[in-house]
């Protein structure tokens, strides 16, 4: 039998997408093959159903696809009684745009269950945020559609009625065109909520309480205002967020700013309010453009703490509230410009590298009340001069090492001990002044430690 013609053979597709009896008598009458309605392979000389429609797909043109395109949509409520539904539109060649509608709460997508089991890699997530996502827009079967839709979002709706972004709901929502909309009924932002995403700038409304954990941490963000409604700023709430310049907006009602808040964020200024009772560890650690601080006066805080300016190698002059009794560890480690910071009297306690490598710091008024200096606490000053107070027992390891410029220290009456590596590196040591009475005293506690520095006097006074 003998192949059909491309003009006969378009007869046929054309006939196998309306009747098939027609196309039968057709073929018929022209010695052609005949259109087999059950799937299979076919025999010599037929052609089965399926194989005229893939034919008619390659030679058809293809119809102009019609926008909004929903790409999926379900519900994404945190409990029965929240009606809360998603979809996500494609609104053109490229684009897509998610909405969130209904009333109540969004789930959480941020659960404990979720993190990554033993000998699974991880290493290559940032944040610590080592979770699977189950959002109902990562996809499951079909995960490449879904991935594609998210990088395509350019706008997150979430409509009037919703109350809560759940953990994690928009994290890794990258693409550099984000826009986010919050309506007035929000009252709070999870943690995690916008990590990691695109998003530039953002109105939080009035009613927000709460933004969690790390909601807006690695992400684009440059600018934000603050709402009137707002108590609290989660642990690592703007964390790693480089481009956050400006925060505006601080008002009466927050009272806690958790650990890491603002951490490698490049903020250049900050007022804390009066209302703050609480600012956690690590809150401005790496804000590297942070030039100049204004704590709050009504800090409850005891410590300074951990790490809370280190690295922020902008800031200069820093006046410690007068609640704190203790500067933790490494506090102001590495700020390279810091020339004047006020320690309220009331300190006891300075910790291990607390001012390391703050080579512009020249001069430090210690105040009577401290009695412990930790190890390397000025290693790397700039200091010229040290009075140590009465309560001071020990100079410990390597407390001034490689401090070029310190030139004269003052000791207390209290020393016990002095550390052979105390003054290691200190090559413009010129003096050390020890009290008249516990001279004989001082003298043998300083042989070792000044066993290297045979032209510094010990003066009496």
């Amino acid at each position: 039998m003998k192949k059909p013609g491309i003009i006969l053979l378009l007869a046929a597709v054309l006939s196998a997408c309306g009747a098939a009896g027609t196309a039968e008598a057709a073929a018929q009458n022209r010695n052609q093959p005949v259109l087999q309605e059950k799937a299979g392979k076919g025999t010599a000389g037929i052609f089965t159903k399926s194989d005229f429609c893939r034919i008619r797909n390659r030679i058809e043109v293809k119809k102009k696809r019609k926008y909004p395109e929903v790409v999926f949509s379900g519900r994404c409520g945190k409990s029965d009684a929240d009606d809360v539904s998603y979809t996500m539109y494609r609104t053109g060649k490229g684009t897509c745009v998610l909405k969130i509608y209904g009333t109540g709460r969004m789930a959480d997508y941020l659960e404990p269950e979720d993190f990554y089991s033993d000998g699974e890699t991880y290493a290559a997530q940032p944040l610590d945020l080592y979770y699977r996502f189950r959002r109902p827009w990562d996809g499951g079967g079909d995960s490449k559609r879904y991935s594609e839709a998210k990088d395509q979002c350019i706008k997150i709706e979430i409509g009037e009625g919703i109350t809560s972004i759940g953990e994690g709901a928009f994290t890794y929502f990258q693409n550099p065109a984000l826009e986010v909309s919050l309506p007035s009924t929000l009252t709070e932002i999870g943690g995690y909520a916008f990590a990691l995403s695109g998003v530039k700038e953002i109105d939080i409304p009035n009613r927000v309480e709460l933004i969690g954990e790390c909601a807006f941490a690695n992400s684009s963000l440059k600018h934000i205002v603050l709402p009137d409604s707002l108590e609290k700023l989660g642990d690592g709430v703007f964390r790693n967020t480089e481009s956050l310049q400006k925060v505006d907006n601080w008002n009466d009602k927050v009272k806690v700013i958790d650990d890491a808040a603002f951490s490698n964020t490049g903020i250049e200024s900050m007022e804390i309010p009066d209302s703050v009772e609480t600012v956690g560890d690590m809150a401005f650690m790496g804000c590297r453009r942070l030039k100049t601080i204004t704590m709050g006066r009504n800090q409850k805080d005891t410590v300074l703490g951990y790490s809370f300016f280190n690295g922020c190698t902008s800031l200069k002059k820093v006046e410690i509230p007068e609640s704190v009794k203790e500067i933790d560890d490494e506090a102001f480690r590495d700020c390279t410009s810091l020339e004047t910071v006020v320690i309220p009297d009331g300190v006891v306690r300075i910790g291990w590298y607390a001012f390391l490598g703050c080579k512009s710091l020249a001069d430090l008024t210690i105040p009577d009340s401290v009695t412990e200096i930790k190890r390397m606490a000025f290693s790397g000053s700039g200091l010229r001069t040290v009075t140590l107070p009465d309560g001071v027992e020990a100079l410990s390891y390597r407390v001034f090492d490689n401090c070029e410029k310190l030139a004269i220290v003052r000791l207390g009456k209290g020393i016990k001990t002095i550390r052979k590596t105390a003054f290691s590196g200190c090559k413009s040591l010129q003096e050390i002044q020890v009290p008249k009475k516990q001279y004989k005293q001082y003298k043998k506690l300083l042989k070792k430690p000044l066993a290297k520095h045979k032209k510094v006097k010990i003066v009496k006074y």
